[in-house]
């Protein structure tokens, strides 16, 4: 496991242009009062922070993490594929950006979620596509246009059956995959 979160060193202007299009992906599942999830939040929690004005709670897990951005948030440094210290049925949205493709244990990440879903409850889950990984490898480790550490980290590669089936397996009935960036990354949305 990494020591590290991301930004925890900076991050490059592509890098922060990618996370900002990824969390699009959760844009329409916020509402006024949403208690949210983040799995994977980052050192700096900035999707927790972006949402800090509309949601009633914000609650983000990552390796390691720095202060809270808001003080409707809170940020735990612990691993997005561990029991989570929270009640079931509690929340109303789990993100998980760009996260489940570094974990080691992608099945407990994705039971856990659901585990913690309200009844209607929703997860959204971004992870580049199995097809990405040569082009990823050149811009990060060839190209440096993005962070090396995040892509060499990656223990797996996802097609949308396989993404589609960890989620169902997890408890999900109701699963929507769909590629986006030009068809390099996955999008699912799974409700409880």
């Amino acid at each position: 496991m990494r020591p590290d979160s991301y930004g925890a060193h900076g991050e490059r202007r592509l890098d922060a242009l990618l996370a900002a299009l990824r969390r699009r992906r959760v844009d329409r599942h916020i509402r006024p009062g949403t208690v949210l999830v983040d799995l994977g939040c980052g050192h700096a929690g900035s999707l927790l922070r972006a949402y800090s004005g509309t949601i009633a709670r914000g609650i983000g897990f990552d390796v390691a993490v720095g202060p809270p951005p808001a003080e409707n948030v809170e940020l735990h440094a612990q691993p997005v594929d561990t029991p989570l210290p929270l009640a079931d049925g509690s929340v109303d949205v789990v993100s998980c950006l760009a996260v489940i493709e570094h974990v080691e244990r992608p099945d407990v990440l994705a039971a856990e979620a659901h585990r913690i879903l309200r009844p209607g409850g929703v997860l959204v889950v971004t992870t580049p596509a199995a097809q990405a990984k040569p082009i990823l490898e050149l811009i990060s480790v060839r190209l440096r246009l993005i962070d090396a550490t995040e892509i060499l980290d990656h223990k797996r590669y996802y097609r949308p059956a396989t993404l589609r089936a960890e989620l169902e397996h997890a408890g999900f009935a109701d699963v929507a995959v769909k590629r986006f960036e030009l068809g390099l990354n996955l999008a699912a949305v799974a409700r409880r």
